[in-house]
Parts: structure tokens; C-alpha cells; sequence
């Protein structure tokens, strides 16, 4: 199916169930992807622009394979740009035409919540992984996938060290064999204060942060009452 025919068989799918207001824009998008010829960029209106991106994206991921990331070199510009886009209609999805969703939706690979579903690969690869070896991965491993899935679990007990791995997903990583470290607690020794005899009197309030004292702070009485 060429992409004019995918267009219209997505606008009578999904219109149809759309209010006035988001139907009115569902088919706005939708006649701007039928007057934009292919290698043609639409005019540059707000629904002309997302359609000229739409298009980018959908011959980006058709010669690339994978969608497009962020990437920091020169040449990546238009890439991470590509990639900028494709973030910021995740975010849109809520507010979103039902149209404009279902187009994306029909780009292979695409994601509304890339990192999850991202998380979820991963967990499922370890499992295999484990399953298959009958041991844990090594960030010494000759395999790069096997460096790949330590350095992934190594990330996920840094996570759990600082408090920002879910309790969920530390239950799920413990039934596989993976116990998360409990997060510890960074400031256990702040607000200890100590009176000192010298003149002029004065308080120290140290700082102590897993048991190694970073600094403390000399506050004047005058300035402690």
C-alpha cells in the first residue's frame, strides 16, 4: 500500500470516532498529505510542517532501519533533530488528533514511551541471557552483548543505590536473580551540631555524607539564635 492509500485508509479508520474539534484537524493533516507529492515538502503551516517531518521520519527509518537518536557529532545534525521531533510527539500524545497518532503508530518501530519499552528489551534479554548461560552477564566478556547487559545491570544498581529504581522493577530484577543493593541514604549524618567552647562562641554544622565528612559550615551565634 503506497503511502497515499495508507493516508486515506487511516483517515476513514480513525475520523470517525473523533469529536468536531480534533476531527477538523484530523482532516486538515489529512488533505495536506494528499497534495504534498512524493519528494515534496508540504507548505510550511503548523500541520504543514508536522506532515513534511512525518515524511522525513518515515524515509529515515525506511533507509536507516531504526529510529532516528540523538546524536552529538556534526554529522548527526539532521538525525538528532529528526530524533528532537519524534520526543516531542510522545510527549503530545494526550492532545494529540487520532489521525496524526495513527499515521505514527504505522512507522515500524516507533514507541510512545521509548525508554519502558526500552527497560522491558533489556530485562527480557538478561532473562534469556540467564536462562541460557546459567550465569550473569561480565563487563569483561569477550561477547559485546554480554559487556552490553553487565554495564545494563551495573546502571540498574546505581539506580537502586540512589533511591530511582521503582520498587517494581527492583522486585522484577530480584526474581531473576539480581538483587538491588537498598538505597542509601546520602545526608545520614546531617543536621549533627556541635558547640564549641572557643571564643568567640560559635556553631560548626558538619556535613557528613555515607560516613565521610565533606565540609562544614562555621556559623557566628549572632546569626544562630
Amino acid at each position: 500500500m503506497d503511502q497515499q492509500n495508507h493516508a486515506t485508509a487511516t483517515w476513514l479508520t480513525v475520523t470517525p470516532r473523533e469529536n468536531n474539534h480534533y476531527g477538523k484537524i484530523s482532516t486538515q493533516i489529512y488533505l495536506l498529505e494528499l497534495d504534498v507529492l512524493p519528494g515534496n515538502s508540504a507548505p510550511p503551516t503548523r500541520y504543514g510542517n508536522w506532515v513534511s517531518r512525518l515524511h522525513e521520519l518515515q524515509q529515515f527509518q525506511s533507509i536507516e532501519g531504526p529510529m532516528p537518536k540523538r546524536r552529538s557529532d556534526v554529522a548527526g545534525a539532521a538525525e538528532s533533530h529528526l530524533a528532537e521531533w519524534v520526543h516531542h510527539q510522545c510527549q503530545r500524545k494526550l492532545t494529540m488528533c487520532a489521525y496524526a497518532a495513527a499515521r505514527l503508530e504505522g512507522i515500524p518501530g516507533w514507541q510512545w514511551k521509548p525508554r519502558t519499552e526500552d527497560w522491558e528489551q533489556r530485562l527480557n534479554d538478561l532473562a534469556t541471557f540467564t536462562q541460557e548461560r546459567g550465569d550473569v552477564p561480565t563487563p569483561k566478556a569477550s561477547d559485546h552483548d554480554e559487556r552490553s547487559l553487565a554495564r545494563w545491570v551495573q546502571h540498574q544498581r546505581d539506580a537502586s543505590r540512589t533511591g530511582h529504581l521503582s520498587n517494581e522493577r527492583t522486585a522484577r530484577l530480584s526474581a531473576l536473580g539480581y538483587p538491588m543493593p537498598k538505597p542509601v541514604n546520602a545526608c545520614s549524618n546531617v543536621g549533627r551540631w556541635c558547640s564549641l567552647k572557643s571564643r568567640p562562641r560559635r556553631f560548626v554544622y558538619s556535613v557528613v555524607f555515607s560516613g565521610r565528612a565533606e565540609g562544614s559550615v562555621v556559623i557566628p551565634v549572632s546569626l544562630s539564635r
